[in-house]
């Protein structure tokens, strides 16, 4: 995880200074980057769950899958530091933010029906959902 954690931070590194000095290839990736979005559908909501980092790794002990059974928490930490941070500023399509540390919508029927409920009344703009929700 430590070798990964350092060829992330060399990279971040390298395409901060790219984007810095302009480089010829980051103009051609924005180009190239307009001209895909143009033609991708936006959907019609997008939902993004989000949990404290205790919760993620009871859940991923719970699953018991090997290859995630060594998840380091503070890599999750800013994993969900980089999300928190995109999807707070999307703007794109209409959004439902969920916290789900206290919500289970796979085990508690309220919980299901509470998002149902909420996913069929969203048009447009910024929703947030959780556990206070359900009073």
């Amino acid at each position: 995880m430590y070798e990964v954690g350092q060829r992330k931070k060399h990279l971040d590194s390298s395409i901060q200074e790219q984007l810095r000095n302009g480089s010829p290839l980051c103009k051609l990736y924005d180009k190239i980057y307009d001209m895909v979005c143009e033609q991708i559908l936006k959907p019609d909501l997008v939902i993004y769950l989000s949990a404290r980092v205790e919760t993620l790794m009871e859940r991923i002990h719970q699953r018991g899958r090997q290859y995630e059974a060594n998840v380091d928490p503070s890599y999750l930490d800013e994993l969900m530091g980089l999300y928190n941070n995109f999807f707070n500023h999307y703007t794109d399509t209409p959004i439902l933010l969920i916290d789900s540390t206290a919500l289970n919508f796979q085990e508690d029927p309220e919980h299901y029906d509470l998002l149902m409920k909420t996913v069929a009344g969203i048009t447009e703009g910024t929703h947030y959902l959780d556990q206070s929700s359900l009073s």
